[in-house]
């Protein structure tokens, strides 16, 4: 389904599933065409869609564990993410130990990294 829209409106049966077969395939287009661009500005269509995705909270990741860190840190905790990637977890951790808990975050890849510093400051 795609975020924000509900299928059960009952107007068209099947018509939900049509929808997301028709969006999979836009992005299966839309990647094999930003795949083709330069890397500088593929970073920017990056951030660009990290951004939007963080400022509508829905910056999450599909693992399992991404939902079980809300029962093993509170506030006031240290977390080191190793491996931050783009920042799912460093944004997560850093809202489940607030303002008093630190999140130590490293990622060794530069193209990588550079999209982590631009998810955590916004």
């Amino acid at each position: 389904m795609v975020e924000g829209y509900s299928c059960d409106n009952g107007i068209r049966p099947g018509g939900c599933a049509r929808r997301q077969r028709v969006i999979e395939q836009m992005n299966e287009v839309f990647n094999s065409i930003a795949a083709k661009l330069p890397m500088r500005l593929q970073q920017r269509m990056k951030r660009i869609h990290f951004a939007y995705q963080i400022k509508r909270d829905r910056f999450s990741a599909d693992e399992p564990e991404f939902d079980l860190s809300q029962d093993l840190i509170s506030g006031g905790d240290w977390v080191v993410d190793i491996g931050a990637n783009i920042g799912h977890y460093t944004l997560l951790f850093s809202k489940l130990v607030g303002p008093t808990g630190r999140v130590i975050a490293f990622e060794p890849m530069p193209e990588t990294f550079e999209l982590l510093c631009a998810n955590v400051a916004l």
